[in-house]
């Protein structure tokens, strides 16, 4: 899956739905997607579980929320390998 870049101003657009439709499975999948292209993954794993809570047939939102935690999983590990290699 291809992250595309996106800024912050999305997360904040995607964040003004919510107060009229606090269950918007679209804007929180998109909410969740934009949060991974900006590595905030804990963000983005919230917003995806969320997600599969209101729509459970969807299988975008599975998909994308199994890619944000192997990526955020992959960074955690590069990132303990790292810090091996330099202590």
């Amino acid at each position: 899956m291809y992250m595309y870049p996106i800024s912050c101003f999305h997360i904040y657009e995607y964040t003004g739905i919510f107060p009229a439709v606090p269950n918007n499975s679209l804007a929180l999948s998109n909410r969740s997607y934009a949060n991974a292209c900006m590595e905030q993954f804990d963000q983005a794993l919230e917003d995806a579980d969320r997600v599969v809570a209101v729509r459970r047939d969807w299988a975008k939102v599975f998909r994308m929320r199994q890619y944000i935690q192997y990526i955020s999983n992959l960074i955690y590990f590069v990132k303990v390998a790292v810090s091996r290699c330099v202590t």
